[in-house]
C-alpha cells in the first residue's frame, strides 16, 4: 500500500501541474480548446492516481474521470466567447489546421474556405515577421483542389511553429512560465500534424524521433521542478538555441519552405 501511495502522489502532482497550466493559460489567452485539452490531461492523471489506491471500485473511478473531464470542459467552454490567440484568434490554430486537412481530404471544400478566416491573424503575423505571404498561396491551392493545398497548409503549420518560438523568445521576460509553456505546447501540437507527413518516408523515422525528443528537452528551458522539489529557472538563451535547432531539423524535410 505504501508503494501505491508514492505512485499515486506522483500522478496527483502531475495532474495538479496540468491543471495549473490550464488555469494560467485560460487567464492569459482565453483559448477554451487548449484549456480543455490540458484539463482533460489533468483529469486522466488524477484518475491514474486513484487507480493506484486500493478499496475503490473501478466503476466509481471511471465515473469520477468522466464527470471530472465533463466538468472541466463545460467550465472552460462556457467562457469561450472572448478567446484569442496572439490577441485575435477565437480557436486554437491546431484545431483549424486539423479541420482543414480533414475537410479537404473529404472534398468538403466549402468548409475549408470558411475556416481560412480563423487563421488569417496567424498568416498576417507570419507575413509581417518572416515576409512570407501564405494567404494567396492557400487560396490558390484550394481553388485548384490538388495536392498543393496540403503542401501550403504544411508550410503554414511550419511557420506557425517558428512564430510561436519567436514569440516565446520575444515575450519571455514579460510572460509567466505557465503562459510560455502553454504556447510551447501549442507549437508541439502543430508539429504532431507534420509528423505523419515526415514519416511518409521511412528513412525519416529517426529524424522524427529526434525532433520529438528535442521538443521535450527544449520544454525544460522554460523552467521545471525536479521530483525532489529543486526548481530549475527559465533559460531563454538556451531555449533560443534549441528551438532554432528544431526549426532547422524540420526544415530538412521541407526545404521548399
Amino acid at each position: 500500500m505504501g508503494k501505491n501511495k508514492v505512485v499515486a502522489k506522483i500522478w496527483l502532482a502531475k495532474a495538479k501541474d496540468d491543471l495549473a497550466f490550464a488555469k494560467a493559460g485560460w487567464q492569459e489567452s482565453k483559448i477554451a480548446s487548449v484549456a480543455c485539452v490540458l484539463s482533460q490531461q489533468a483529469a486522466e492523471k488524477a484518475l491514474k492516481s486513484l487507480l493506484e489506491l486500493e478499496n475503490i471500485n473501478i466503476e466509481v473511478k471511471k465515473l469520477f474521470c468522466t464527470i471530472t473531464i465533463l466538468m472541466f470542459c463545460i467550465f472552460f467552454i462556457s467562457y469561450s466567447n472572448a478567446g484569442v490567440y496572439q490577441s485575435e484568434l477565437k480557436i486554437a490554430p491546431v484545431k483549424v489546421y486539423k479541420s482543414m486537412l480533414d475537410n479537404f481530404k473529404n472534398k468538403r471544400y466549402e468548409k475549408v474556405e470558411k475556416a481560412i478566416p480563423f487563421v488569417e491573424p496567424v498568416m498576417n503575423t507570419i507575413k509581417a515577421r518572416f515576409g512570407v505571404d501564405i494567404q494567396p498561396e492557400i487560396k490558390s491551392a484550394l481553388k485548384a483542389r490538388n495536392n498543393n493545398f496540403y503542401i501550403t497548409l504544411e508550410k503554414l503549420i511550419f511557420y506557425d511553429i517558428w512564430n510561436i518560438f519567436t514569440l516565446i523568445i520575444k515575450e519571455g521576460e514579460n510572460q509567466s512560465p505557465q503562459e510560455l509553456k502553454l504556447w510551447y505546447k501549442m507549437a508541439y501540437a502543430n508539429y504532431l500534424l507534420l509528423s505523419p507527413v515526415i514519416l511518409q518516408n521511412k528513412e525519416n523515422f529517426t529524424l522524427d524521433r529526434k525532433i520529438k525528443k528535442m521538443f521535450k528537452e527544449t520544454y525544460l528551458c522554460l523552467g521545471s521542478e525536479s521530483s525532489y522539489g529543486k526548481k530549475i529557472p527559465m533559460d531563454l538563451r538556451l531555449f533560443e538555441e534549441r528551438s532554432d535547432e528544431i526549426i532547422e531539423n524540420i526544415g530538412m524535410v521541407f526545404p521548399e519552405f
